[in-house]
């Protein structure tokens, strides 16, 4: 089995095919690589598309140990793949969960991401929400370590910002969501408790060091994701270099519910990152935000995205 050993010996399932530059992908707390493929299918005929599995979704190891999770860790397990892979710098996509620790990620490291893509990124970071996020993050924790997996995703699965892919994909929703009823209790909950209910608000302290950034950035969000939308809206603010699209009709599982029209935008982006790479003088051109729809009103959702 493909993987790599992470710097604390945790294994770590990795996907690793096509050749040219390489992109890393990383998944949402629904997902896994397996929910990747039309992605990693469309891109690997150009680029080398690099896919892992987070600790704790199977067939990544789950450890029991608190301690071995966070956001810090996550970071690190990123780091752990590209040097495993010896990819010195590339092209980051990342899907709400993952885009948690992307984004940390790129500030912290600039010269090993060429460009970054946050697609449904932000859950929970809105200052007004955090807490409440948390509350619930916990809250869905307990769940599983009392009743199980398949308790927590009959709740989950009903989320307002999943109707998109429900209704749009029906066969490929339920596949997703019997893959997560057969995941590791302990490391989703895990998850919840280490990485989604620590997950820091986007208040003017974190914006100041988003401002630092100048890694070329992709913000995509849909307009039945309204948790996305205001953390979405101030990040692309803050960031000096990025693009915004808001798609109309789509929900929190873009990858599935739009693929086509997610990968074009995905892919338009990384070759104007490679335009603007070879500019001599490093111009940076700031792009309005591409609305595909307005926003709804703010409706209710599942927290643990």
């Amino acid at each position: 089995m493909p993987g790599t050993i992470a710097s604390d010996g945790v294994f770590l399932h990795v996907e690793d095919r096509g050749s040219g530059d390489p992109i890393l992908f990383l998944h949402e707390f629904a997902g896994d690589t397996a929910s990747l493929d039309q992605q990693l299918d469309y891109f690997a005929g150009r680029f080398r598309c690099i896919a892992f599995n987070a600790r704790g979704f199977d067939p990544s190891a789950a450890p029991d140990h608190p301690e071995q999770y966070g956001l810090s860790r996550a970071g690190q397990d990123l780091e752990d793949v590209l040097d495993d892979r010896a990819v010195r710098s590339c092209h980051v996509v990342a899907l709400s969960l993952g885009s948690a620790t992307a984004l940390p990620f790129a500030i912290s490291r600039p010269e090993r991401v060429r460009s970054l893509a946050l697609v449904s990124w932000g859950y929970g970071m809105d200052p007004e929400g955090n807490a409440e996020f948390r509350r619930q993050s916990l809250l869905g924790a307990e769940l599983i370590e009392s009743d199980g997996m398949a308790a927590f995703v009959d709740l989950y699965e009903r989320s307002p910002v999943r109707d998109a892919c429900r209704s749009r994909e029906p066969d490929r929703f339920r596949a997703l969501m019997a893959r997560m009823r057969a995941r590791s209790p302990a490391g989703s909950a895990l998850t919840l408790r280490r990485l989604q209910a620590l997950r820091p608000p986007l208040d003017e302290a974190l914006l100041s060091e988003v401002r630092r950034c100048r890694v070329p950035t992709l913000i995509v969000t849909g307009d039945e994701d309204p948790p996305s939308h205001g953390p979405s809206l101030a990040l692309h603010a803050a960031l000096p270099d990025s693009e915004l699209h808001v798609l109309r009709g789509g929900g929190h599982t873009l990858y599935l519910e739009r693929p086509d029209e997610l990968n074009g935008i995905i892919e338009a982006h990384l070759e104007r990152s490679a335009s603007r790479a070879s500019r001599p003088d490093g111009t940076v051109l700031p792009t309005a935000p591409n609305l595909d729809g307005p926003a709804p009103a703010s409706r209710e959702a599942s927290p643990w995205h």
